[in-house]
């Protein structure tokens, strides 16, 4: 019967310690983000969407490749709101000039939407 208890407190103990673990660290990340706000702001992108996945090993990120000149850029857009990952596909040119929220998406030459990136951070 004691060893019911102490086994049944031990399983108490770690949930409660795992709800406050999380707890600190999702707030801990939302404390970051108007930096990496404003950080996306600063960045240019001016190419061609290699790849868009769900990364399964990085928390389910919702990951962009971009090829912009000769370099590949890895861009993650989970917390944004605009659409802009729903919407994009591999090899949609992009443009997205350094001190805008505003990204453009182009196919075959030609602009198909404008995105203005919402972090929900203004």
């Amino acid at each position: 019967m004691m060893k019911k208890r102490i086994k049944l407190y031990y399983s108490i103990f770690v949930v409660l310690f795992g709800i406050v673990f999380f707890t600190y660290m999702i707030r801990k990340e939302n404390e970051k983000l108007p930096e990496y706000y404003q950080k996306e702001k600063a960045t240019e992108y001016i190419g061609v969407i290699l790849s868009k996945y769900v990364d399964k090993n990085n928390h389910n990120r919702e990951t962009i490749i971009i090829k912009n000149n000769y370099d590949e850029i890895k861009t993650i857009w989970n917390a944004d709101k605009s659409g802009f990952f729903e919407f994009v596909t591999e090899n949609d040119s992009i443009v997205k000039k350094s001190g805008s929220y505003i990204i453009e998406v182009y196919k075959n030459d030609s602009l198909l939407k404008s995105f203005k990136i919402d972090w929900g951070v203004d």
